[in-house]
């Protein structure tokens, strides 16, 4: 996975996040059946919705509203295997 695990955006700011998904193993041919996201502060959801899917990368588009810290967790499933990714953002 390639994910950058922490964001410092300012207020106000609109983004859009990606992850690629890739196997480690040579001539692995997948595809990701579905994908979603949480937007939490404090443990607590703020937001969260479906993610669009392009082949091998995952994106959504997130709008944190007030300086904090978040995590936005991404869930996926591969074949019957699910995978969460998460990343840190800090409006400063």
């Amino acid at each position: 996975m390639i994910i950058k695990t922490r964001y410092k955006w300012d207020l106000g700011e609109s983004k859009k996040i990606r992850l690629e998904v890739f196997s480690n193993l040579k001539d692995d041919v997948f595809s990701i059946m579905s994908a979603t996201y949480k937007l939490l502060r404090r443990e607590i959801v703020v937001d969260e919705g479906k993610c669009e899917i392009e082949g091998t990368t995952i994106s959504t588009h997130i709008t944190p509203t007030e300086k904090a810290q978040y995590v936005l967790e991404i869930t996926f499933l591969i074949a019957d295997e699910i995978f969460i990714e998460k990343a840190d953002i800090c409006l400063c």
